[in-house]
Formats: C-alpha cells, sequence, structure tokens
C-alpha cells in the first residue's frame, strides 16, 4: 500500500508500535486514545445525520466513555497475551480476544 501518494497501514503501524503513551500533543487523538485504552470498560456512540438548510449535510458522531480518562504519559496498555488480565466480572471474546463483560 506504500507508494507515491500515501503511506501504508503497515508504515503507520511500524512507526508508532512502540508509542504506547499519549503526551499532551495528541490532543486531537483523545477520543480514540479514551477508546483503545485497557481501563475503558464501556463505551457508547450515537450517529446522527445532520442536513441543515442550504448548507451541505454532513454527520455528527458523539461518543460517551466510563472513566478513568486518558492522562499523558501514562500507557494506554499493556503488552501480553490477550485477555491475561481481565478484570473481575469480565471474560475473553474468543474473536476479539478482547476482555468483555
Amino acid at each position: 500500500m506504500s507508494g507515491k501518494y500515501g503511506v501504508g497501514i503497515r508504515d503507520i503501524y511500524a512507526a508508532l508500535r512502540n508509542n504506547l503513551v499519549p503526551h499532551r500533543w495528541d490532543e486531537d487523538l483523545l477520543p480514540f486514545l479514551q477508546m483503545v485504552q485497557a481501563e475503558t470498560a464501556q463505551l457508547g456512540c450515537s450517529i446522527q445525520l445532520c442536513k441543515p438548510r442550504d448548507k451541505a449535510s454532513f454527520y455528527s458522531v458523539v461518543c460517551r466513555y466510563s472513566i478513568p480518562h486518558v492522562k499523558t504519559r501514562v500507557p494506554l496498555y499493556l503488552t501480553g497475551k490477550p485477555c491475561s488480565q481481565c478484570r473481575k466480572g469480565f471474560k475473553c471474546d474468543q474473536i476479539t480476544k478482547l476482555c468483555v463483560s
């Protein structure tokens, strides 16, 4: 996928795979970081197509997350065997290999 006009997903992953700790300059990424951090146990999102008069249509997406919130200089997750650290009341989803309630 790498080429003249873009960077492939593998290239991006290779460049960022060891960067597990968010920094203050990652502000635009906070919604995504909140979704992927290990401690987030609940997530709900809604999407709405908005069609204002005399303006272009657009989608509005709103997500709410359980605490804790993303903190700078704190790892998003720990590396290791999938589901090896599921908390009490959670089980391993055999397809996604994520801890689910």
